[in-house]
């Protein structure tokens, strides 16, 4: 609604009380208020970047510009805001969105798809392209995510590894390992 008329002297609220009868927003830009844990608050500073999905995927980065200095002792946790850019109106006040916090920012000299490893004999396991086929090659990791992991030993750069299907491949290396 853009325009409500009203005419003098009419009631706009009930019992006497004060009413909103407009509210005007320059929605170009929004704020994002995300709660953060006492723990997670060293992880955090002003300027940061912080990822926003909404519930139908859209995603966004933002700046953090506020974080407050006061812990809710209910809660032990501190208010965290955000500003999105919003100029194409996609982001609108009170919707639910997932916030994605960077808590570690390193380079890597490698790193690979979680997917592309295996345990075998108690040890994390690539399996590293030979002209034969595949070669099952221990590994040490580093640090990991909920996709990725570092891997600090046993693989060199520019060697091509199994991503995908690496249980098969761990099936068939049980196999040959029963048959000897």
């Amino acid at each position: 609604m853009i325009e409500r008329r009203v005419d003098l002297g009419a009631p706009v609220g009930g019992d006497q009380q004060e009413k909103e009868i407009y509210v005007i927003a320059d929605m170009s830009s929004v704020w994002v208020e995300l709660i953060a844990s006492t723990p997670d608050l060293a992880l955090l500073k002003e300027g940061d970047s912080i990822a926003i999905e909404d519930t139908a995927h859209a995603k966004a980065v933002g700046k953090t510009i506020f974080i407050s200095p006061m812990v809710t002792k209910e809660t032990r946790t501190t208010r965290v805001i955000v500003s999105l850019d919003n100029a194409d109106g996609r982001w609108r006040p009170g919707s639910f969105i997932t916030a994605f916090i960077p808590v570690d920012r390193r380079a890597v000299g490698l790193l690979l798809p979680r997917s592309s490893l295996q345990t075998v004999d108690g040890k994390p396991t690539a399996f590293v392209r030979t002209p034969e086929g595949f070669e099952a090659r221990s590994v040490q990791t580093g640090g990991m995510t909920e996709e990725a992991v570092e891997v600090v030993a046993g693989l060199k750069p520019g060697e091509i590894v199994a991503v995908l299907n690496t249980f098969v491949l761990k099936s068939e290396l049980g196999k040959a390992k029963a048959d000897e």
